[in-house]
């Protein structure tokens, strides 16, 4: 748990919003990372001296502003934050000062300059009006046909026809649960999961169950039994360098966990953002088995995150309810957004900028294997991140909070958590966020001082 107590005295009006707004302007300086544990509310009442229900009103108002969450066990915790950039420029929303292995996704390559070069050709173009105005829910068809040609990558034959564009995987989610799920309903992921998911579940009233994993994800065994006992009607998984673990599913257990869904009738909603990072990788479950999986990628961990494509690839008995639930959401994607990711696609630029990132990635976690070398380190070759299982009597919280402290940011284990269970003593190190190398090395060095160096943590912390 971290040791917070801010200082209230340059904050006016009623005490609640005085400590929710302290607690906003530690969230954006980055003294209280993604993932921190917060103090109780008795704890904190105790320590600022006001009562229990101030404490209550301010962490109900730093909620409200999508600033902390938490759950019935696992106590309350910071929420990854948008941060607002300027009407006026374009700058970076990195925290001055903080190197962050917190977030995941790539370091940025050369697609400013690529982009700049499409949008030029953009605006040349005599039929730029139409990326103006509304077009089918479901994508423009030519940008649906490039998408379905970038899958080929993968080793699916689909048409056009047979892909839904959203707005990025979490939209894609977003619409699957929708259509395929109700209130109350039965989800099955597992044990860790994308915290993306959890949130996801607790706004549509869906009950999450945490399935055992293997250093090859889901284990079926384990998940024939959860079919047996909880009458799930889906399961979402992360078969390729499943976040946070990096596990990543052979063939053959691919082929053993389509098995069981199809011997419960559970249809399988596969995230598989991560994807195109392997250059080597058995192909999607939707390859195998389309009638029984809803696929979901996406440009934004291998070509682009600020592009907000997704792609899905539907069951055909489900694509037109699914296309419903996204359209609800989202109506369709930024036609700007699917010409720009189509021209990539179309060019070659899209292969190109794939291949740069799993080579970035490639070697950001070489070093990452040097640097923390003699920790029990799981991660994949071309991985954005890794897994750091940390020595006995070192908790999270307290190497999460001894890592702020010093200007890093990483994950505790406790935002992938899907419902109740013993927390893995374990934090997730993402390599791309910090940007360059040199400052990604910075800030490994610094995690891995902090702890060796158990002297410097505060144990009152743990």
């Amino acid at each position: 748990m971290t040791i917070w107590i801010p200082d209230l005295s340059s904050y006016d009006g009623p005490k609640y919003l005085a400590i929710a707004q302290a607690l906003e302007d530690d969230v954006r300086a980055g003294k209280l990372p993604p993932g921190a544990r917060m103090p109780t509310h008795r704890e904190l009442a105790f320590r600022l001296g006001v009562t229990v229900g101030t404490v209550t009103r301010a962490y109900g108002e730093a909620q409200r502003h999508n600033l902390i969450g938490g759950e019935v066990g696992r106590g309350t915790y910071v929420l990854e934050m948008q941060r607002p950039l300027s009407v006026y420029d374009v700058r970076s929303p990195e925290p001055s000062g903080v190197i962050n292995l917190s977030m995941n996704r790539p370091a940025i390559g050369p697609e400013g300059d690529m982009l700049a070069d499409t949008l030029r050709d953009i605006a040349d173009s005599p039929n730029i009006k139409y990326l103006t105005e509304y077009q089918p829910a479901n994508g423009m068809p030519h940008h649906r046909d490039a998408a379905a040609a970038l899958l080929a990558r993968l080793g699916f034959a689909v048409h056009g026809a047979a892909v839904i564009l959203t707005n990025g995987a979490q939209h894609s989610m977003a619409g699957a649960a929708i259509a395929l799920l109700g209130r109350g309903d039965v989800l099955l992921t597992e044990r860790l999961t994308y915290p993306g998911l959890v949130g996801l579940a607790h706004s549509l009233g869906i009950k999450l169950l945490g399935v055992e994993i293997d250093a090859e994800g889901l284990i079926p065994d384990a998940f024939d039994a959860a079919c047996r006992t909880s009458r799930a009607k889906a399961v979402y998984t992360l078969p390729t360098h499943h976040n946070p673990t990096t596990a990543t599913m052979s063939r053959q257990r691919r082929e053993d966990i389509i098995a069981v869904a199809r011997r419960h009738g559970v249809i399988i909603i596969e995230d598989d953002v991560y994807g195109f990072q392997p250059s080597e990788t058995p192909p999607p479950l939707a390859v195998i088995a389309p009638d029984q999986v809803c696929y979901v990628t996406s440009a934004t961990k291998s070509i682009a995150p600020g592009l907000r494509v997704g792609v899905m690839v539907p069951p055909k008995k489900h694509k037109h309810a699914i296309g419903l639930g996204i359209q609800a959401t989202g109506w369709m994607i930024p036609p700007l957004m699917g010409e720009v990711l189509t021209r990539w696609i179309q060019s070659g630029i899209a292969a190109d900028l794939i291949h740069w990132h799993g080579e970035d990635a490639r070697k950001r976690v070489v070093i990452a294997h040097d640097l923390l070398g003699g920790f029990d380190l799981t991660t994949q070759p071309e991985a954005m991140h890794v897994w750091l299982t940390l020595p006995d009597g070192l908790r999270p919280d307290a190497v999460v909070s001894a890592a702020i402290d010093r200007g890093v940011s990483v994950t505790p284990p406790g935002p992938f958590m899907a419902g109740k269970g013993p927390l893995p003593n374990a934090i997730r190190l993402c390599l791309g966020a910090a940007g360059p190398i040199e400052r990604m090395v910075e800030g490994l060095h610094i995690v891995r001082d902090a702890i060796e160096n158990p002297s410097a943590i505060n144990f009152a912390m743990m």
